[in-house]
């Protein structure tokens, strides 16, 4: 008698935990998405997008990047991981677009830090606010003073080394960049 009912309760058992693993699949396997790794202290968060993979030490790091380059005047928009994407990859597109130097390229990695683990990485005394260096393709930021305009410009040196395969002479990568922000202020 046991064995009779084995079979049929096994299906109803596994046909709800199949569909709810496709439609697991199929939710988190859209634009975004989020990985998160190290210890319980120390939870590192990867953010990718079309063009770039952000990451942080914290999400609170992530929510205030978000805020800092949103549109908003007064008050932040609450944080959300697909608009957050789609405002970066929209600024690296009017970027490239502005330069006219559209097309595939690697994939930019920004690193966010809170302004104290910033200033360790440098030896300036905290006088950038954010820095791009070609070898890593990778762009630096203090997240308490980071804004769209200054994303945009260090968007532009990847954007620009990018397409010549290298980085232009400084004076010539700080005027393009200096004229693309401008520009799209």
């Amino acid at each position: 008698m046991q064995d009779k009912w084995r079979i049929p309760f096994t299906i109803c058992i596994s046909v709800p935990i199949l569909i709810a693993a496709i439609v697991g699949y199929v939710l988190c396997g859209g634009l975004v998405s989020v990985a998160r790794a190290g210890t319980k202290n120390n939870l590192e968060m990867n953010i990718a997008t079309k063009h770039t993979n952000i990451s942080a030490k914290s999400s609170k790091t992530v929510h205030k990047f978000y805020r800092k380059i949103s549109d908003y005047i007064f008050f932040g928009p609450k944080y959300d991981q697909e608009a957050m994407a789609k405002r970066v990859d929209s600024l690296f597109e009017k970027v490239q677009k502005t330069l006219g130097m559209e097309g595939d390229m690697p994939l930019l990695q920004i690193k966010l830090y809170p302004k104290a683990d910033f200033k360790q990485l440098l030896a300036d005394n905290g006088k950038r606010q954010s820095f791009y260096l070609y070898e890593y393709q990778t762009v630096y930021i203090n997240i308490d003073d980071i804004n769209a305009k200054m994303l945009i410009h260090e968007m532009c040196h990847h954007i620009v080394d990018s397409w010549f395969g290298g980085p232009p002479p400084r004076k010539m990568a700080e005027i393009l960049a200096t004229g693309v922000d401008r520009r799209l202020r």
